[in-house]
Order: C-alpha cells, then structure tokens, then sequence
C-alpha cells in the first residue's frame, strides 16, 4: 500500500527500500599494483626464462679441509747429563726433561759419552762429545760431530739434506743409509770400517781438511 506522501514508485524497488547507488557515473579507481615478492617472482622469471635447468646438486659449493705440510719449527734442546749421565733415553739429561725427537735440534757439549741404545731421531745434531750408536739414530737437517769419537754399532739414517761432517774419529762397524742429495764428510782423524754397510744414493766423503 501506498502511503500518502511517498509519491510514485519506481519500478524494481519496494516500499521503503534505500535507493541503490548509481555506479556508472563513478570513477573507477586504478588497479593497484603486485604487491613487492609478486614482482620480484616476475623478474626472477624474466630473467632466466629459457635457461637451462641444472641437474640436481650442480653449482652447489661445498667446502673442504685438506691437510697442509708440516711447518712446525724445531726447538732447541741441550744436553745436561743430570739424569744417568750417559743415556739418550733419559729424559733428565735433557734441559727440556723429555727425550728428544725429530723435531728438535739437540745440542751436546758436555758429556764424556752418550750413548743410544734404542730408536733415536733428532731434526740437528750438534756435538762436541762421543757418541755410541748401539740402536739407531736418525737425522733430518745438517749436522755435525765435532770431538770425541763416532761409534757406529748400530744404525746411521741420514735422511734428505742432513749433510753430516765429522770432524773427529769414526768407528763404523754398522749400518749407514744416506740418502740421495745427502753425504756424510769425514774430515781429518782416524776413521775405522769394520763390517759395515753404507747404503744409498748419497755420498760418502773423505777429506784431510
């Protein structure tokens, strides 16, 4: 039912219902843009739109360790007999309280006699007493005897480059290896060879000087 006052109503719309609103004179509004990883994604597409795809685990990097040479400097360790006085193999008759090895450059300068009677090793060899090689004794640098007397019952290893000059007396009745680019140098004294060996690709040398 009409009522008075109202006046005419259109076609489509009830009584008493709000007029709908007129969209065609509006002004749409823009579109609004991709939202930022949209257009990221895109330009990633772009970019490596036909490329090749990689097999799988190609152009990862994956890091390694490798082990690197030894550079270990040699320390310095010196006779001082306050052990048994006459052992290599006693650990109180070095200043160091441990019996050298191949890393260290021994030094003896005050000792009647030093005897080895087991595996011995030492970088450098530098002494002013006699030695007694009953077991081995195995070298690594250039070294040098320089009083006393060489004794040689045993085993002398002259590895790479551990040029030995004796400048007192050898007795040799075991077993010398020298290597190659290495000599061992028996300056002047009194030097014996019994039954011994000399092996090798280095050089033995005797000089009067």
């Amino acid at each position: 039912m009409q009522r008075v006052g109202d006046g005419p109503v259109k076609p489509g719309r009830s009584p008493g219902s709000k007029p709908a609103p007129d969209l065609s004179s509006q002004r749409r509004s823009p579109l609004r843009s991709p939202k930022p990883w949209r257009r990221y994604w895109t330009s990633l597409r772009t970019l490596f739109a036909g490329r090749p795809r990689k097999a799988p685990g190609q152009g990862r990097y994956r890091p390694r360790l490798e082990t690197l040479e030894d550079r270990s400097t040699p320390s310095a360790v010196t006779w001082t007999g306050d052990g048994d006085h006459i052992s290599w193999e006693d650990p109180l008759n070095w200043n160091t309280g441990t019996v050298p090895s191949a890393n260290d450059d021994v030094g003896i300068r005050s000792a009647p006699m030093v005897n080895i009677d087991s595996a011995a090793a030492a970088h450098s060899l530098n002494s002013a007493s006699s030695l007694d090689v009953i077991g081995s004794l195995a070298l690594y640098a250039p070294s040098t005897v320089t009083q006393g007397v060489l004794q040689v019952d045993g085993t002398l290893d002259l590895e790479g480059g551990a040029d030995l000059d004796v400048y007192s007396n050898a007795n040799v009745y075991g077993r010398v290896q020298i290597a190659s680019g290495t000599q061992l140098t028996l300056h002047s004294g009194t030097f014996m060879f019994g039954a011994a060996t000399v092996v090798g690709d280095g050089l033995l040398r005797i000089t009067d000087n």
